[in-house]
């Protein structure tokens, strides 16, 4: 256990916020890139992947989200997101929340499909209804107040083992 764990200090996330995924309606991104512009000052938008809204929404939203398209190794991307956001209408189990996860980066989706199954509310991340306008005030909140949630190893673990369970679970379904 480092050091920061064993004191129960919290490290500050990086300021990034992540969207991985498909750039289509049923995923929303039009909805992370209006939470962007709605943002506090500081926070970088990210979006990683490609889709039949990607084209516009690089248009309009290119001055505050960057754009990175299709990415087929997320692993250095990880190590520099503070937050995955998925605002998704439907879902099923998402392989981008698991990954973000494991890596100790809490999530904030909608209660859709079965990410409040490995989504733990106020631990891991953050869940909200989908559609519910108030995702923008929980983002805000999120990213002025309990950023750190990734901030040690010790998180790490436990995001880790909490997806290794809900592998476990799945895998016996």
């Amino acid at each position: 256990m480092d050091r920061a764990a064993a004191s129960g200090k919290r490290i500050d996330l990086p300021r990034r916020v992540g969207f991985v995924g498909r750039l289509s309606e049923e995923k929303r991104p039009d909805l992370f890139c209006a939470l962007a512009r709605r943002s506090p000052p500081g926070v970088e938008w990210h979006v990683y992947g490609n889709g039949p809204m990607g084209a516009r929404l690089e248009l309009e939203y290119g001055d505050t989200v960057r754009f990175h398209g299709t990415v087929t190794d997320l692993e250095p991307a990880w190590s520099t997101l503070g937050l995955l956001v998925m605002p998704s209408r439907f879902e099923g189990l998402p392989l981008a929340a698991l990954e973000a996860l494991t890596a100790g980066i809490p999530v904030l989706a909608s209660r859709v499909g079965d990410l409040s199954s490995v989504v733990v509310d106020g631990q891991t991340g953050w869940l909200f209804e989908s559609g519910d306008i108030r995702a923008g005030t929980l983002m805000r909140h999120c990213l002025a107040s309990r950023i750190g949630v990734r901030s040690t190893t010790l998180s790490k673990r436990l995001c880790a083992g909490h997806v290794g369970l809900m592998c476990e679970r799945i895998s016996l379904n």
